[in-house]
């Protein structure tokens, strides 16, 4: 089988029809990122076309071509980004030294492993997406604080502190669900 490096250096030599196999290889990828991050299958839908155009107009920029996957999730993360509603750029100070202080308790790790998947999913797809996008980059996707810090465009502080806000968001999400019975 041919390789993404290999399938690029031919789209770059003007066989623009091999650009389609990139796109059958990693649309899925694409979709599921940006369906976790935003929520809703038209948006998700939206991202993978705007992100494999995107790619395409700058493929030439793509300096480590043997590493297309991580080049293509930097676009649609940052296209997803862009589409999400803006709802927690701003944290207060005494909120980021309470989250660096605090330790993660013993009940919200309880109650996360006698959750249901499925509750989890609901629970995750209602946090905010600052805080839905770093736990879909850190859970789903397995990336480093650093890999997320980079692709979010935050400190690996702000990253840590927005995953633990996250994980007791939905510690408080699955308990209430629950006791409600998913």
């Amino acid at each position: 089988m041919i390789s993404d490096e290999q399938i690029i250096e031919l789209v770059l030599k003007k066989h623009i029809d091999e650009y389609q196999e990139l796109v059958r290889r990693h649309q899925d990828s694409v979709f599921r990122l940006a369906y976790r991050i935003l929520g809703r299958r038209e948006e998700a839908e939206d991202v993978v076309q705007d992100t494999f155009v995107k790619a395409y107009s700058n493929l030439a920029s793509c300096r480590e071509r043997n590493k297309f996957w991580p080049w293509i999730r930097r676009i649609a993360l940052n296209i997803c980004l862009r589409r999400a509603p803006r709802e927690c750029l701003c944290e207060a100070i005494d909120d980021l030294h309470d989250a660096i202080c605090d330790r993660e308790s013993p009940i919200e790790a309880e109650v996360l492993k006698q959750v249901d998947i499925s509750c989890l999913r609901r629970a995750v797809a209602e946090l905010p997406t600052c805080y839905r996008t770093i736990i879909v980059l850190r859970y789903e996707e397995e990336l480093a604080y650093k890999e997320i810090a980079k692709l979010v465009g935050e400190s690996v502080d702000v990253v840590r502190i927005r995953l633990y806000r996250a994980k007791k968001m939905l510690a408080q999400q699955l308990a209430v669900m629950n006791d409600e019975v998913c």
